[in-house]
């Protein structure tokens, strides 16, 4: 039988990559280190696998900050080996947008698009970094740029980034919608299930915020509502105070511990 090339290995790996589940990351992650092994010029090889690390930290499955210094290394090498390819630009502007660096997170979902202005999840990072900036209007019209690229099968994270920004405009019942539908895709997304569990326990339906913690406690059994707060970088400057302030309070109350 025919060996597999570095980019079909690299496309199992982003497969496994997009369900968001810890085996699912460690298998990506296998993949695209074969990848860059079969091909070390591969620049989307080497982002795929900077991803895992991000994924890994940024979903509490590991609160060792080395991940993320991990995927700076290989997002800056796939910029290195290909500056003309966006997955490098895109894994950076996640990493900036994690860390609180807003305006290094828009310059480098800016530069994603237009080296790919057609692939979605650079207006979708450019919008929610906006959206944390408090330009509401720029990130709107980056989140509908996003889902007028793909209106029938949105990436899950690209789901997620339309929610907050619907969130920090008001929109909450169009936020629980896209929220909503990237749990069904992702079920051991964290960070989606945050902003489901918060918002079902302030509207009153206990039931299905105790449903959403449970969901989250299976994956992160020591979960607290604190660290369940980290999981969304930025989020005290996206929503009002007051709205900010009740989140770890619903957590609470929906079954995370102190």
């Amino acid at each position: 039988t025919r060996s597999l090339s570095a980019a079909e290995i690299a496309w199992k790996g982003w497969y496994h990559s997009t369900r968001m589940t810890r085996e699912d990351n460690q298998k990506a992650r296998r993949l695209y280190e074969r990848a860059v092994e079969l091909d070390p010029s591969f620049a989307p090889a080497h982002a795929g696998l900077g991803n895992t690390y991000l994924v890994e930290f940024a979903q509490g499955w590991n609160r060792d900050p080395k991940p993320l210094e991990r995927t700076e290394e290989l997002g800056r090498r796939a910029i290195a080996l290909d500056p003309l390819h966006p997955s490098g630009y895109i894994l950076l502007s996640e990493l900036h947008f994690f860390r609180g660096e807003s305006a290094e997170a828009i310059a480098a979902a800016e530069r994603a698009i237009e080296v790919a202005p057609s692939y979605e999840p650079g207006h979708a990072l450019r919008g929610i970094a906006l959206a944390r900036e408090g330009r509401l209007i720029e990130a709107t019209r980056s989140i509908q740029r996003a889902l007028r690229l793909s209106p029938r099968a949105p990436a899950p994270a690209v789901l997620t980034s339309v929610a907050y920004v619907n969130l920090a405009a008001g929109r909450r019942q169009e936020a629980v919608d896209f929220l909503e539908r990237a749990r069904v895709a992702q079920p051991e997304n964290l960070p989606v299930r945050v902003g489901l569990a918060t918002y079902y326990e302030q509207e009153g339906q206990h039931a299905k915020a105790a449903a959403v913690a449970q969901e989250m406690l299976r994956v992160v059994p020591d979960l607290s509502a604190e660290r369940a707060m980290e999981l969304i970088p930025g989020l005290e400057r996206i929503l009002s105070s007051e709205e900010y302030a009740q989140f770890p309070d619903n957590l609470r109350k929906a079954g995370l511990p102190e």
